[in-house]
């Protein structure tokens, strides 16, 4: 009688460890499952294409721009955001007649080529940021500064609109 109440103790042991073996792998499969689908996950570009009101190529012309050069793509696009609002235009005519153009509002004469064409105006006006941060040690608003007219003269309403809409954007992030 003890030999066969062992044997039942022991199918019934091995049975439960068996049981807990099955529990364990559903549960670490399911887990791994969560992780995998999350629909929640969405990259940077994303986010902008669904809450941003500008052309998605745009938004992706800055993030491959941004990546080229090495900078924040909510930078540029709030630099474009501050100059044209998103609009591929001709702006202002300046004191020496000249006159800026395309999202990041290039002025045409520093700057030559399509100034009109987003891929050429974003890459130059990127690259051209890029060195203005260079050359004010890493100091985003005298970058700014420097961007939008050459001898650092700039209003302070620029600089708002810029660090408001870059405030913005990693509001977006944080949804």
């Amino acid at each position: 009688m003890k030999n066969n109440s062992t044997k039942i103790f022991m199918i019934i042991y091995l049975l439960l460890f068996i049981l807990l073996i099955i529990l364990f792998i559903v549960v670490i499969n399911n887990i791994y499952q969560v992780k995998i689908e999350d629909p929640k996950v969405i990259s940077k570009s994303e986010l902008y294409k669904q809450k941003i009101n500008c052309d998605p190529i745009i938004i992706d012309i800055v993030f491959e721009k941004s990546k080229k050069y090495n900078i924040d793509a909510d930078i540029i696009i709030s630099i474009i955001y501050t100059e044209s609002r998103f609009q591929n235009i001709k702006g202002y005519h300046n004191r020496n007649r000249s006159q800026d153009f395309g999202y990041m509002q290039l002025n045409n004469y520093y700057f030559k080529g399509d100034l009109l064409n987003p891929e050429f105006n974003i890459d130059t006006g990127t690259k051209f940021f890029c060195k203005c941060l260079q050359q004010e040690h890493g100091n985003i608003t005298k970058a700014l500064q420097r961007y939008n007219t050459w001898n650092g003269r700039v209003s302070l309403i620029y600089i708002d609109n810029f660090w408001n809409y870059r405030i913005f954007l990693k509001s977006l992030e944080k949804e």
